[in-house]
C-alpha cells in the first residue's frame, strides 16, 4: 500500500488548461497487480487528478486527459508501456518505470523486474466465439486478447485480426458481438483498440491512426454509447498510444 506522505515527491502536475468501471478483479488479476511500492523522493506527486481518464503518449511526452476531455497534466520525458488489457497504467522515464496511484494522485517508481511481470501480462485469452467466421481450415484468423464486462453485463473485448490488426467488440448480455464503431464487416472498420468501460456503462476506446487496417478521419480516443454511437474526447496525433485509468 503506497502511503501519501506530506513532502514526497517531485510535483510535476499543472493546472487543468483546457482541451472506465471494468469487470471486477477476480482473484488471478489480483495477484498480478498486488505490487507493494514505497513512497520514495522519486514519486511524482500530480494535482487534480480524476478518479478516471485516459493517458496519451506522442513525441516523448505523456498527457493525462480526463473523460470530458480537459487536460489534466502533461508529463515531458515519459512514455506509455506495456499493453492496454494488462493491469494498472504504466509509465517509463529513462530506465525507469512507474505505476499510477490513482488512490494517492501519484507515479510511483517500480522496480524493473516487478513492472514487467505485470505490465504486459492480459491473462488468460478470453473464452468468447470468435467474431468473424471460421475458413476452410476450421480456424479464425484472430485471436482474443483481453475482455472488460461492464456494471450492466455488457462485455467490451479486443480481437486482434489478421496481421495483428486491431479491432475492438461490444458483446452484449445475450452474447452477439458488434464491432464497437458500427460496422458489420471487420475488413471495413477503422483499427480500434478497448481501454475500459466509464462508470455509466460508455466504451473508452483508441481509434488511432491505422498501420495495417484503415483509420477514422479524426483518430482520438472516443466514447461511445452503443456499438456506432460515439463521441470524440480527445484527438491524437499519428503513432500515438493511450492507456486507461479507472477502468482496470
Amino acid at each position: 500500500m503506497v502511503l501519501l506522505l506530506g513532502a514526497c515527491g517531485n510535483d510535476l502536475g499543472s493546472s487543468p488548461s483546457g482541451h472506465p468501471s471494468g469487470r471486477p478483479m477476480d482473484s488471478e488479476d489480483q495477484a498480478r497487480s498486488s505490487i507493494a511500492v514505497p513512497v520514495n523522493a522519486d514519486a511524482v506527486h500530480l494535482k487534480n487528478l480524476p478518479e478516471a481518464g485516459v493517458a496519451v503518449g506522442s513525441s516523448e511526452t505523456v498527457v493525462l486527459v480526463g473523460l470530458d476531455g480537459t487536460i489534466v497534466t502533461t508529463l515531458p520525458g515519459y512514455a506509455i508501456v506495456g499493453n492496454p488489457g494488462a493491469p494498472g497504467l504504466w509509465l517509463q522515464r529513462g530506465p525507469t518505470y512507474y505505476r499510477l496511484d490513482v488512490a494517492h494522485g501519484l507515479i510511483v517508481p517500480v522496480g524493473a523486474d516487478r513492472a514487467k511481470a505485470v505490465m504486459y501480462d492480459e491473462g488468460a485469452e478470453p473464452s468468447l466465439p470468435p467474431p468473424i467466421a471460421k475458413g476452410h481450415d476450421g480456424k479464425s484468423a484472430g485471436h482474443w486478447r483481453y475482455a472488460d464486462e461492464s456494471p450492466s453485463g455488457a462485455t467490451l473485448a479486443q480481437w486482434s485480426g489478421e496481421c495483428e490488426v486491431p479491432t475492438a467488440y461490444w458483446i452484449s448480455e445475450d452474447g452477439t458481438a458488434r464491432i464497437v464503431t458500427g460496422e458489420s464487416d471487420a475488413s471495413k472498420a477503422p483499427e480500434s483498440l478497448a481501454l475500459g468501460w466509464t462508470a455509466n456503462g460508455r466504451a473508452v476506446v483508441l481509434l488511432p491512426t491505422g498501420t495495417c487496417g484503415s483509420s477514422v478521419e479524426s483518430p482520438g480516443v472516443y466514447l461511445y454509447s452503443s456499438p456506432g454511437v460515439g463521441r470524440l474526447v480527445y484527438r491524437t496525433e499519428e503513432r500515438s498510444v493511450a492507456d486507461s485509468w479507472g477502468s482496470d
